[in-house]
């Protein structure tokens, strides 16, 4: 979760922070009782299990008429791009944000991480919104390999 304002530069991919952890829990059946998957200091999640995950990330770029797109992205361990997903540009009175979702399933080894990354092309840079829930990255173990 993210409760900070971020500058997203307009036309350059940019990774999205994130400060609190809303919800962690490796459960009981963790092989280290610290084995969270939050990774707040690299703004990532990183999975301790091999397995599918179900991945989600939604952002809400401040309300800016401007350009034609709001993107987010998904990136595993720094290199590979697993999804992509596209958001219209909110028009109504220039005042409503643009919210972006995007959601995968994808196979992930222990130590493999997920990034959130965001795009846009409004020609300036727009704020991310900084109410509490506004911009998150969640994954979900959902099975076995």
């Amino acid at each position: 979760v993210s409760t900070s304002a971020q500058v997203i530069t307009s036309s350059f991919t940019t990774l999205v922070q994130f400060d609190p952890v809303a919800v962690d829990t490796p459960g009981d059946e963790a092989p280290h009782a610290d084995a969270a998957m939050a990774d707040l200091t690299n703004a990532h999640i990183v999975a301790r299990y091999s397995g599918l995950y179900i991945i989600h990330g939604y952002v809400q770029f401040s309300a800016d008429s401007d350009g034609s797109t709001r993107q987010l992205m998904l990136k595993v361990n720094g290199t590979t791009w697993i999804a992509r997903a596209a958001g219209p540009v909110q028009t109504y009175l220039g005042i409503t944000p643009s919210a972006v979702h995007i959601h995968c399933a994808y196979t992930l080894d222990p130590g493999d991480y997920v990034d959130l990354w965001a795009l846009h092309d409004a020609g300036a840079g727009v704020s991310l919104l900084a109410t509490e829930g506004a911009s998150r990255l969640e994954a979900t173990w959902a099975s076995l390999q």
